[in-house]
């Protein structure tokens, strides 16, 4: 294979992946603002939202009392823990 000017082409390189100080993808990714962790109120609220138009009625209301019981239970508890694990994370 020859260059447009007619000298001998140098082969391709592989292609590897760009070392960290070559990277640009999280450059800045400790200037970005931490994201809010929803409540748990509204996490379920859109829990149901997106899975309202995969069921039936029937299995809406079953998934509404599944959601209340959570919230009634181990739903607070969790959503504790998950405040206290993402205090001290970039990313959770």
């Amino acid at each position: 294979m020859t260059a447009p000017n007619g000298a001998p082409a140098a082969a391709p390189q592989p292609w590897r992946p760009p070392t960290d100080a070559e990277s640009v993808t999280y450059r800045h990714q400790a200037e970005l603002p931490r994201l809010p962790i929803p409540t748990l109120e509204e996490t379920c609220q859109r829990f149901l939202d997106s899975v309202c138009a995969l069921q039936t009625p029937e299995e809406q209301q079953q998934t509404q009392r599944s959601v209340e019981s959570f919230l009634a239970s181990d739903g607070p508890r969790l959503q504790q823990q998950l405040l206290a694990y993402a205090q001290d994370k970039d990313s959770f």
